[in-house]
């Protein structure tokens, strides 16, 4: 199969600013991967909502909506931190060698994301019109920041928003009873129930 002529380029999704703690060596540690892959998957979620949402509750996307949209790291780039240019390049269908088509949706749950984060980092409770069932794609996103770090998320349209591990909590917290969190230390195994799957740690 010949690869694809005239490529359409690639345009910047987003730009996320890492800063704090250990992003202020001007280096992005391997644990924050994870973190930029779950912001991808809640983005997918969320366009996901909205388009069936604009389309009478739609049960299904269209064939290919999911794989018409990806995100890569173009460059990562310091300063007093660390940032990361997420891009979304070109999509093709490998059978067909067809591109996919641009799905607006994208943009929207981008902005809707930005906007919630928005209006909780200023401490007002999540909005109504963030759907409860979508929260939980909070947790694995910034799981893995520390106290001191935070994440400054900067979009054409909305502009630079403040997540942290404060403004994440608080998010999954308003419709999930458990928030998980990474932990980095030493702690000592003694019990555990196999019926529960449930580990002691001292």
């Amino acid at each position: 199969m010949t690869a694809p002529q005239n490529i359409p380029p690639q345009s910047v999704f987003l730009r996320a600013r890492l800063a704090g703690g250990r992003f202020d060596s001007h280096t992005l540690p391997l644990q924050v991967l994870p973190d930029l892959a779950s912001y991808r998957r809640l983005i997918v979620e969320v366009a996901k909502f909205l388009f069936k949402e604009t389309r009478g509750n739609r049960v299904r996307v269209p064939k290919g909506f999911e794989q018409s949209f990806e995100l890569s790291i173009s460059s990562v780039y310091g300063g007093a931190s660390a940032t990361v240019e997420l891009v979304q390049p070109a999509r093709y269908d490998k059978p067909q060698n067809q591109l996919f088509p641009r799905y607006g949706e994208f943009d929207e749950a981008r902005e809707f994301v930005a906007n919630l984060i928005r209006t909780v980092s200023k401490g007002e409770k999540v909005p109504d019109s963030f759907p409860p069932h979508l929260v939980g794609l909070f947790n694995p996103f910034g799981q893995s920041l520390r106290d001191d770090e935070f994440v400054e998320l900067n979009s054409p349209e909305s502009g630079v928003v403040h997540y942290s591990g404060s403004v994440r909590r608080a998010i999954v917290l308003s419709s999930e009873q458990i928030i998980e969190s990474h932990v980095e230390d030493e702690f000592l195994l003694n019990g555990g129930v196999v019926d529960t799957g449930t580990i002691h740690v001292r």
